[in-house]
């Protein structure tokens, strides 16, 4: 599935790098983790693909909590999200959180 992701970031012409390494605070440790794509300003996706093992539930949650706590907005996908037109929405997604990020910042101004 991340192929299908990389293909599709690659055709609306979304830059990104693959498993850039990340800096991120995890239990008061400097830890690098590798996220699946890393787009511009620090936004991430990530696709959790295993359903139903208790352990991966766990570290999904885990991964998703540590990337709020570092302020990285993430986008996660699971396998449930790839239904008909999971590009389009996963295109809104990206639009939607960087449209509010940017009312946000300007909220400071």
């Amino acid at each position: 599935m991340e192929r299908e992701i990389g293909g599709l970031l690659t055709d609306r012409r979304i830059p990104f790098i693959y498993e850039k390494p990340t800096a991120v605070m995890d239990s008061g440790k400097l830890k690098i983790w590798y996220p699946d794509f890393s787009l511009q300003y620090g936004l991430l996706i990530e696709y959790f693909g295993v359903n139903g093992e208790r352990d991966y539930i766990d570290r999904t949650r885990h991964k998703l909590r540590v990337y709020q706590t570092n302020q990285l907005d993430t986008i996660p996908l699971y396998p449930s999200d790839i239904i008909p037109d999971w590009q389009g929405r996963l295109i809104e997604r990206i639009g939607f959180t960087l449209e509010n990020r940017l009312r946000a910042l300007r909220g400071k101004a």
